[in-house]
């Protein structure tokens, strides 16, 4: 008997055969076979693998030699479990391939543990996405906010590198939906970092220079015109009709001052920028950890 994926012979010479009264011959014949399959690393570290093993006998045709099971699934009485594997489900059945050899199929179906790469990778990552918006809080004045961004890129970055080192490079496909999310999280932490870059020049815009009428735009869009005005509401009971329309009509003649309001600087263009990005990033931070969720929970 031979293992097709390494032409490793099952057993040795000396061990016996028993042969009972009815002509059954058994063989028992411990042995650790070593073997290599293909592996979907797509759902990585939420993937399950199938693999097989075909044992032959050479030079025996079907109608020469008869193969036959004992059972059906794989006997775990003896198994010690694994830490980073769980078995889910076995089969062993026979087959007849092209040259009319038949063979006995065993395959293996494993899960991996996952609970170890959640703490040690999902979870980092997802606080990583935190931090990146977090810099938008900072106070510009505080002088860190490029460091921090680029810090918590290269973090990312390392993360990703970690992945990529931990796949097996003869593996099909060889990269994993966790490495396609980490590259979209670097990609929009490059696009916080030059966020952070353009907010800070408006921070430290001279305030001589005019601000251009498509920012005042973008200002009111984002904060809502939010120049300081200085009102003073009150309200007024009146008790008399003919008082309040003789008031009323005093109040017309009287020019009306418009309303003081803050000057538009360029401080304020800054923290409409930021404002801006916060939600722009926060949102396509959220839709990728949406689209990385319905992809791993679709196994």
């Amino acid at each position: 008997m031979l293992m097709y994926e390494k032409l490793e012979e099952m057993g040795n010479s000396e061990m016996n055969v028993r042969v009972d009264s009815n002509g059954q011959l058994t063989w028992v014949s411990p042995n650790i076979f070593e073997s290599t399959c293909d592996a979907d690393l797509s759902y990585y570290p939420f993937d399950s693998q199938t693999c097989s093993l075909r044992f032959y006998a050479p030079g025996f045709i079907k109608n020469e030699l008869d193969l036959t099971p004992v059972r059906n699934t794989m006997d775990f009485s003896e198994y010690s479990e694994n830490a980073l594997w769980q078995v889910v489900e076995t089969n062993i059945y026979t087959t007849t391939n092209k040259l009319r050899l038949q063979e006995i199929v065993m395959t293996v179906k494993m899960k991996r543990r996952s609970v170890y790469y959640i703490s040690s990778l999902v979870l980092p990552v997802a606080l990583l996405s935190l931090l990146q918006l977090s810099v938008y809080i900072m106070p510009p004045q505080c002088g860190e906010r490029v460091g921090f961004a680029t810090t918590v890129l290269l973090a990312v970055a390392v993360y990703l590198t970690l992945i990529q080192e931990k796949l097996p490079e003869g593996s099909e496909p060889s990269v994993s939906f966790l490495s396609y999310k980490l590259l979209g999280d670097f990609m929009i932490g490059v696009l916080i970092t030059v966020g952070v870059v353009v907010g800070l020049r408006f921070y430290n815009r001279e305030e001589d220079k005019a601000i251009p009428n498509y920012l005042k735009r973008f200002h009111k869009i984002i904060l809502g015109g939010g120049c300081c005005q200085n009102r003073n509401n009150r309200k007024v009971a009146w008790n008399d009709k003919d008082t309040r329309d003789a008031t009323e009509k005093e109040l017309k003649s009287v020019p009306q001052e418009e309303t003081p309001r803050s000057p538009l600087t360029w401080c304020d263009i800054g923290m409409a920028t930021d404002r801006f990005c916060l939600m722009m990033f926060g949102f396509m931070l959220i839709n990728c950890n949406i689209v990385y969720i319905i992809v791993i929970s679709s196994i």
